[in-house]
């Protein structure tokens, strides 16, 4: 049997790196400065979330960009060349 994919989903949002980062941000600060004002331990376990989703995204932004590089041959093949000689990666 084999799994099939849904590679159109309806109703789907396409947003940029650009908003998508920016939203992060904004939403770990007004948690952050929520948490200052409230000051109650339960401010804390509730606001959590808006730091987590701006770690997910900032660990996951630099992939998606790298991805949407590859996907619009931005990157030609000259560039990438063979990665195993003369690397400067340590």
């Amino acid at each position: 049997m084999k799994l099939k994919i849904p590679t159109d989903i309806p109703f789907s949002v396409h947003v940029g790196a650009k908003p998508v980062y920016i939203c992060s941000q904004l939403v770990y600060t007004v948690g952050a400065i929520l948490m200052s004002l409230i000051r109650h331990p339960a401010a804390v376990i509730l606001l959590s979330p808006c730091a987590g989703i701006m770690y997910a995204t900032l660990f996951t932004m630099p992939y998606l960009l790298v991805a949407h590089y590859h996907s619009n041959d931005t990157v030609s093949k000259s560039m990438t060349g063979d990665m195993g000689q003369n690397s400067a990666c340590f």
